[in-house]
């Protein structure tokens, strides 16, 4: 009877199981990272070990393939087993690589099956990857969204940080007439998932919220005939405008070599660069989040 009590209260109320941070709020580091480029173990293995010397509070990686690399459930599985190996908290942000690609042999279009295997075989738990765990809430936990366990959000200090499945690609949008049900359905628990991150930290009265995704809603799709992103980027200009904080975008669109963030107003974007990009949070400071080296 007390855990079925527990189940509904955080369903209802998943901010009543983070504790809120005790004492000061410091400043603290993490880390970001694609994997536009790790076709194989040993570079994806690489990269998660490059940061294993650094303090950071912890890491994310946006994607878990390249577009190149095969979408079978041994790579799945396998990139399970060494995200699981990192030894500070890594969270995942799913990327389009990891599933618009997708075809069997004889070369139909899989996607959708591999987009559903995708979501078994790597967001069942309910804390981030590797050795240390760090309590997260997926979007999943509403019975509405429980196809969207990739959504995900967690506290660290003060500040809200979450996942967002937009693919780069014009965020899955299909022109053919009668393909678009992944796409509409996506963008309306997106939407969803975005109001809630919202009201949670306007709630909490958080100075600072982080959203991780693979494409960049703010820029949009400018060379397609329908921009994919249109419907998020409202949302998230209008909410950011009735938000008193700072809002960070980090996505893996393009690789800029700029580590700098635009800023317009408290809404701000910066790109990973196939590498990881390490930012300083300074809750006591007006500008808030910093690229660090």
């Amino acid at each position: 009877m007390k855990r079925t009590g527990l189940f509904l209260l955080s369903a209802l109320f998943p901010c009543f199981l983070l504790a809120e941070p005790a004492g000061p709020v410091r400043a603290f580091r993490f880390a970001v990272t694609d994997n536009a480029a790790c076709r194989d173990e040993a570079l994806f293995q690489a990269k998660i070990d490059q940061i294993r010397p650094e303090k950071l509070a912890f890491s994310v990686m946006i994607g878990i393939k390249p577009s190149d690399a095969p979408c079978t459930d041994t790579l799945y599985q396998h990139r399970r087993l060494l995200l699981n190996e990192s030894d500070k908290p890594l969270f995942l942000s799913l990327a389009g690589s990891d599933w618009m690609p997708c075809t069997n042999a004889d070369g139909n279009d899989i996607r959708i099956p591999r987009l559903q295997q995708l979501r078994e075989i790597l967001f069942e738990d309910n804390t981030a990857f590797g050795v240390t765990g760090m309590p997260l809430v997926r979007q999943s936990i509403n019975p509405r969204y429980r196809d969207y366990p990739e959504n995900a959000w967690w506290q660290y200090g003060n500040i809200l940080f979450a996942t967002l499945h937009l693919p780069a690609e014009n965020n899955h949008y299909r022109h053919e007439a009668g393909q678009n049900n992944e796409f509409e359905e996506r963008t309306l628990a997106n939407r969803n998932w975005l109001h809630r991150i919202f009201m949670l930290a306007k709630r909490k009265r958080m100075p600072g919220i982080v959203l991780l995704t693979d494409g960049n809603p703010l820029q949009g799709a400018l060379s397609a005939i329908r921009d994919g992103f249109r419907e998020i980027r409202r949302d998230l200009l209008a909410l950011s405008e009735r938000y008193t904080g700072r809002v960070l975008l980090i996505h893996a669109h393009s690789a800029s070599a700029s580590r700098r963030i635009t800023w317009k107003n408290n809404v701000g974007y910066i790109s990973t660069n196939d590498d990881w990009l390490r930012i300083t949070v300074s809750p006591r400071y007006r500008r808030l989040f910093a690229p660090s080296e």
